[in-house]
């Protein structure tokens, strides 16, 4: 069948039963998802997610769990985060990453790029000690730390360097992350719904 290079992958006949992801209600899958339908629309959204579960994917209880049936032999192929895969493999699980959807999107479910979720610092507006939190806000976002959160595994790549942990540019989605959080309840409930068989009724917001 080839390699796998992307999201349009996980629907390829030999891998029907053998591909999971997290439930998407919470987290970086919840993100994902919500990117997914930004990106897609509604129909196409939907579309996705049904063929998803008609391919039998295996909704499992969080990234890590994706990873570890994966290592276990269980699975093939599973949606995780870069430091579940970078944790697995320390421990010396049998598992690969592939940043999907890196060349030209001329697939059916291709997004242009992987969806990139950037690690954050937010301040509260109005409180007394803001002064000094925006100090530590600015450790934890200057380059010596973000080396560290790479070197460790937690990041994927930098910031300010586009070139990605192999030297090769990493093709991101051009994410708005106000729209996104705006849309997020109703792409996880939709997606979910979807994943367990559950066609969306007329009353489901798009």
């Amino acid at each position: 069948g080839g390699p796998i290079t992307g999201l349009s992958d996980l629907l390829r006949a030999e891998l029907k039963g053998k591909i999971a992801l997290a439930r998407p209600v919470a987290g970086t899958t919840m993100g994902h998802v919500a990117v997914m339908y930004l990106e897609w629309g509604p129909e196409k959204f939907t579309e996705f997610f049904r063929r998803l579960h008609a391919h039998g994917a295996v909704v499992l209880g969080g990234n890590s769990e994706v990873v570890k049936q994966v290592g276990a032999g269980n699975i093939l192929l599973g949606l995780t985060d870069n430091d579940d895969v970078f944790a697995m493999t320390k421990e010396g699980m049998p598992v690969a990453e592939i940043m999907p959807d890196q060349g030209a999107a001329a697939a059916e479910f291709s997004l242009p790029g992987t969806v990139a979720i950037p690690t954050t610092v937010g301040l509260v507006v109005g409180r007394p000690e803001n002064a000094r939190a925006r100090l530590l806000a600015d450790f934890l976002l200057s380059s010596g730390v973000e080396e560290q959160l790479v070197g460790v595994g937690f990041a994927a790549g930098s910031v300010r360097d586009p070139s990605g942990r192999d030297g090769k540019p990493v093709r991101v989605v051009a994410v708005d992350y106000l729209k996104t959080a705006q849309i997020m309840p109703t792409a996880a409930r939709l997606a979910t719904d979807l994943l367990y068989g559950k066609e969306p009724g007329p009353s489901t917001p798009h």
